[in-house]
C-alpha cells in the first residue's frame, strides 16, 4: 500500500523535479527527432528577412503566376545561394513585420542553425502551450502522469510530428492565443488584449477572438487588442516601408481568395470539394474560393465563436468553450493545413476531464477520447472530421453545464409567497 501511496503522489499529485525532467525530456526529443528536418515551413521567412537586409523588399512577396506553393524570382534564387539555403522555397505570405523581427537571426545564422533554433523554440513553445492548458483547464493540474500523457500525444501524432518537420511557426503563437482565452480575469489587465495581438499580426485568425471577448463583456481586452494592432501594423510600416505592407494586403487577398486542393488542407471548405481527392498523397490542385463556401465558412467561425462566448457566459466551462473557439478558428478558415491541429489537444484535455469527473461520461467520451486521442496513418487521419466530432460534443457538454447550473440554482418565490 505503501508503494501504491507513493506512486499516486508522485504521478497524480503537482511535482516540481519530475515536471521539470518531463519538460526536459521532451524538448530534446522533439530536437534530436526533427534536427534534420526540412524546415521548407521557416525558409520563406529565412530568406524574406535576408531580402529585407539586402534592400531587396519589391521581392518579398514574389511568388509562381500559377502555382501557390512555388518561387519565380530571381532575387529569391541568389539570396538562397549565398546563404546556402538548399530547401524548397515557398512563397513568404506573413506581415513583413515578421520579417523585421527575424533579421537579426537571419542574417548572422546560416539556414542549418537558423532552422535549429526555431525547432528548439517551437518545442519551448509548445511546451508553454501545455503548462497552460493543464494549469487552467485541467482539474488536476500540471501533474506529472498528465504533463507525460500530453507530450505522449504530441510525440505520437501527424499535427506535430508534421509541424516540426517542416519548423512551422505556428507552434510559437498557439500559446499566447489560449493564454488570450484563460487570462479572462479582471487582475490580468492588459495581458490578453497584447498577447492576441502578438499572435493576430502573423496568423490573422486569431483576431477574431475580439468577438468572443464582446460577448463576454470583456471591453478592456478589446481595447488592448486594438491599440495593440495599430501600434505592430505602424511599426510594420516603419521598418517594412508602406508599400511592402500593401503588397501583404495584396498577398493576403490573392490567398483568401483561393482554394488549395490537397491532402494536407484539412480545412472544412477544402473538405467539402475534395471527394475522392482527399486521399491522394500527390495531389495538390487550386482552383478560386467560390464566394458561397467563403461565405459559408466565415458565418461559421464567426457563429461558434458567438456560440462559445454566450456559452461562457452562461456558465459553460472554459474548457468546453476555449474548444470550440480554437477549433472553430481553425477548420473553418480557407487553409487550415494538418499541422495547426496541434490544437485538438485542447478538447482531448477537457473531454477527459469530463471523463475522470463523472464516470456515466465514459460511455459518451471514450469514442470522442479514441478518435482525437489515437494516431492514425497520415493519409487516413481526416483531421477536419475529427475537429468537428469533436466541436459537436464540446457544445453539447456546454449546454449540459448550462442546465446543471439552471437545475441547482434556488427557485426564485412566487409573488402570493412573498
Amino acid at each position: 500500500m505503501r508503494i501504491l501511496s507513493a506512486l499516486h503522489n508522485r504521478l497524480f499529485k503537482p511535482n516540481y523535479l519530475y515536471n521539470v525532467a518531463l519538460v526536459f525530456l521532451f524538448v530534446c526529443t522533439s530536437c534530436v527527432f526533427w534536427r534534420e528536418g526540412s524546415g521548407a515551413d521557416l525558409a520563406s521567412g529565412y530568406i524574406a528577412a535576408r531580402l529585407m537586409d539586402e534592400d531587396k523588399t519589391k521581392a518579398l512577396f514574389a511568388h509562381h503566376p500559377e502555382f501557390f506553393h512555388m518561387v519565380d524570382n530571381q532575387d529569391w534564387n541568389e539570396t538562397a545561394a549565398t546563404s546556402e539555403c538548399s530547401v524548397f522555397l515557398h512563397p513568404y505570405v506573413q506581415i513583413p513585420l515578421w520579417a523585421s523581427c527575424i533579421k537579426p537571426m537571419a542574417t548572422r545564422l546560416p539556414f542549418s542553425a537558423f532552422n535549429s533554433l526555431f525547432i528548439f523554440l517551437s518545442a519551448i513553445a509548445t511546451v508553454g502551450f501545455t503548462l497552460i492548458l493543464l494549469q487552467h483547464l485541467s482539474e488536476k493540474g500540471v501533474v506529472p502522469l498528465s504533463l507525460a500523457l500530453s507530450f505522449l500525444w504530441l510525440l505520437n501524432t501527424h499535427p506535430y510530428c508534421y509541424a516540426m518537420q517542416l519548423t512551422q511557426t505556428h507552434p510559437l503563437f498557439i500559446p499566447a492565443i489560449l493564454a488570450a482565452l484563460v487570462f479572462e480575469k479582471k487582475k490580468d489587465g492588459p495581458l490578453p488584449g497584447l498577447l492576441l495581438a502578438l499572435a493576430a499580426i502573423v496568423k490573422i485568425t486569431p483576431g477574431f477572438i475580439v468577438i468572443y471577448w464582446c460577448f463576454l463583456g470583456h471591453w478592456r481586452s478589446v481595447a488592448w487588442f486594438s491599440g495593440a494592432m495599430i501600434f505592430l501594423v505602424s511599426c510594420s510600416v516603419l521598418m517594412a516601408g508602406l508599400e511592402s505592407n500593401l503588397e501583404f494586403l495584396q498577398q493576403l487577398k490573392r490567398i483568401s481568395n483561393m482554394l488549395i486542393l490537397s491532402w494536407n488542407n484539412e480545412s472544412f471548405a477544402a473538405l467539402c470539394m475534395k471527394g475522392p481527392y482527399l486521399q491522394a498523397p500527390e495531389g495538390f490542385r487550386m482552383q478560386p474560393l467560390s464566394a458561397g463556401l467563403k461565405i459559408a465558412g466565415t458565418l461559421a467561425m464567426i457563429l461558434f465563436i458567438s456560440l462559445a462566448g454566450w456559452l461562457r457566459k452562461q456558465g459553460a466551462e472554459l474548457g468546453a468553450t476555449a474548444s470550440i473557439v480554437f477549433i472553430a478558428m481553425t477548420c473553418f478558415a480557407p487553409l487550415a493545413w494538418s499541422h495547426y491541429y496541434i490544437i485538438l489537444l485542447v478538447p482531448l484535455v477537457h473531454l477527459i476531464n469530463r471523463a475522470l469527473r463523472n464516470p456515466m461520461v465514459w460511455l459518451i467520451s471514450i469514442p470522442l477520447i479514441y478518435v482525437t486521442l489515437s494516431p492514425l496513418p497520415i493519409l487516413t487521419r481526416p483531421w477536419c472530421v475529427t475537429s468537428l466530432v469533436a466541436l459537436v460534443a464540446c457544445i453539447a457538454f456546454a449546454f449540459v453545464d448550462i442546465a446543471k447550473n439552471k437545475s441547482s440554482q434556488p427557485p426564485v418565490p412566487a409573488l402570493n409567497d412573498i
